[in-house]
């Protein structure tokens, strides 16, 4: 009886001990004192087995930017205790923020599957499933929050957002307006708004919705650089922008997102000024400011693909499937290329043809490649799984392809998927539609390049983090296309952006003669003057051929020294890999 009183005893202490300790750890926590904190909690035994403990180890290490330890801390004490959420939380947090969006959505879904009803996790999982434009799986997660939450304005307008981004215009416009009804008269649902507006080539409503979110709150700083864009500004209204634009950012500005958004769009404003020395500054800090957020870039992965791809993919990769039963290998047409190298033009030319039309950048291609285990890495694991593929296997995944793709139209032939980035997958492409005309855009290298460090892109477009690492981006997705070139069976048509500028009927009659079909004089009038585009260049291609944007660079030759130095590294480098 005596031992049992002491080891209750003792336990009590423990206990006490326990509590006094994680106080004294909080407030050196709070004070930033995370050395003291730490080795307050190493005085812990580790065979304590408490999870408490290791979760606040892992704060620290999270704190001192060791996210490997943090991890491996909050790793344990999930094992302890898994059905914590605060632990699963915090984990889904960081692997968010190191930009594993696959492992924090499956966290999230762990946390939702844990209490049915929790808001905040299903409001996360459906901004992921955004960032990973997988917009129907969002939605779904968007209802279900409506279920908990009736008559919610934000997931009402979150569902407008992914409606507009699978094209269906309609439904966004209804519950952008649903939103606003229910009280949701505020800038984000304007700038939704304007967005949709700009997606139909209506430039002139597009910035009285900016405008509009910029009255209701003149901080809402993702409104400026689409007004800027869209709004004809005079040389008064310009300056104005500037001073206020230059004020947030000395006053308010304190966010890298927000100092990131002022400065692309104070570059935008000095350009529309030809100040190019402060807009190319502007651009700087702008994409100085965007890589804290996205996160920094390095050639070396890209280059390890490259070199694993020139091992691996060969023209014997397509011996095994090159009897299909599919009717409709030609249909899809893939335009690739660097962004900004004239990829909207492309589409808009074959969208104006009787016969085309034009489902804008589809993400299907790399979600399918995502299914074999190939985001995850190309290693010997993926190579594996792509020899094992099937003839059942290939018509899978065209039956994928071609349901998403034909839900955007069901008459035409010939339909454009141009996302830019397919040119990295144009191995798969090989794989599922061997007929299907591939057309790859070329633009000097210099106005490409420039064209892209001067765009916002969306966060997946890290490598624009300075004209140096966009150089050498550029130089080494050109060896891809080399390689490509070589292996995959597909037709594919090099169309080289400014002989389309300089030979406009020339260049057209062999866009159209390379994807199958006869010619339509309306390719040369652009006729389709409507069509649906999310892209940066939603605006110009309204506007038709033009000349303006040829040989831009010009105006900024003296600041180019830099982006010229990371094409030739790039391209050395690219070599050398062979």
């Amino acid at each position: 009886m005596a031992n049992k009183r002491k080891r209750k005893t003792r336990d009590k202490n423990k206990g006490v001990s326990q509590k006094r300790l994680i106080q004294q750890y909080r407030t050196l926590f709070e004070n930033e004192e995370y050395s003291s904190a730490l080795q307050l909690l190493d005085n812990v035994s580790d065979d304590s087995n408490l999870d408490q403990i290791l979760f606040l180890k892992s704060k620290v290490f999270h704190k001192v930017g060791d996210v490997e330890n943090a991890l491996k801390l909050l790793q344990k004490a999930n094992g302890i205790n898994p059905k914590n959420l605060e632990y699963l939380l915090y984990t889904a947090q960081i692997q968010e923020e190191d930009n594993n969006l696959l492992q924090a959505l499956m966290l999230y879904s762990k946390v939702f599957q844990i209490e049915p009803r929790d808001i905040s996790s299903l409001m996360k999982m459906g901004m992921l499933l955004e960032r990973l434009e997988r917009f129907d799986q969002a939605i779904v997660c968007y209802k279900k929050l409506l279920k908990l939450k009736k008559d919610d304005p934000v997931s009402i307008r979150r569902i407008g957002l992914c409606y507009y981004h699978l094209g269906d215009l309609s439904k966004a416009a209804d519950y952008y307006e649903k939103a606003i009804s229910l009280g949701g008269d505020t800038s984000p649902v304007w700038l939704l708004i304007g967005a949709l507006f700009l997606s139909k080539g209506d430039r002139e409503n597009a910035a009285n919705a900016f405008k509009k979110a910029l009255t209701i709150d003149r901080t809402f700083y993702a409104a400026y650089p689409q007004y800027i864009k869209s709004a004809n500004l005079s040389k008064e209204e310009c300056d104005d922008l500037i001073d206020r634009l230059e004020n947030l950012i000395k006053v308010q500005a304190t966010l890298p997102t927000q100092k990131r958004l002022c400065h692309f769009s104070l570059g935008d404003l000095y350009h529309k000024q030809e100040n190019f020395r402060e807009a190319i500054n502007n651009y700087e800090f702008g994409n100085r400011y965007r890589a804290e957020v996205v996160g920094s870039f390095t050639i070396e992965p890209l280059l390890a693909r490259l070199n694993w791809c020139r091992s691996h993919l060969h023209k014997d990769l397509y011996a095994t499937h090159n009897k299909r039963t599919s009717s409709y290998l030609s249909q899809p047409v893939f335009v690739v290329g660097m962004p900004r190298s004239g990829t909207s033009l492309l589409e808009q030319i074959i969208a104006s043809h009787s016969l085309g039309f034009g489902a804008g950048e589809l993400p299907t291609i790399k979600r399918i490649i995502h299914d074999l285990g190939g985001l995850g890495g190309y290693n010997d694991q993926f190579l594996v799984k792509i020899r094992g593929l099937t003839s059942a296997d290939i018509e899978q995944y065209i039956e994928k392809y071609m349901s998403e793709l034909t839900r955007y139209n069901q008459v035409a032939t010939r339909i454009v998927d141009k996302m830019p980035h397919n040119l990295m997958h144009l191995w798969m492409i090989g794989l599922l539609f061997p007929e299907a005309a591939v057309i790859h855009c070329a633009r000097d290298p210099l106005d490409t390049c420039l064209s892209c460090f001067f765009t916002d892109f969306n966060d997946m477009h890290t490598y624009k983090e300075s004209l140096y690492k966009l150089g050498q981006y550029y130089s080494v997705y050109n060896q891809f296309m080399a390689h490509w070139e070589d292996i995959v069976p597909n037709p594919i048509l090099r169309v080289q952006y400014e002989e389309v500028v300089d030979n406009p009927e020339s260049m057209t009659r062999k866009i159209i003669e390379h994807i199958g079909l006869e010619w339509d004089s309306n390719c040369l009038k652009l006729r389709d003057k409507h069509h649906f585009s999310r892209t940066a260049s939603n605006l110009q291609i309204r506007e038709g051929i033009y000349k303006t944007s040829v040989k831009r660079w010009q105006k900024y030759e003296k600041y180019l020294d830099e982006l010229k130095r990371g094409l030739e590294d790039g391209k050395v480098r690219a070599l050398q890999t062979i």
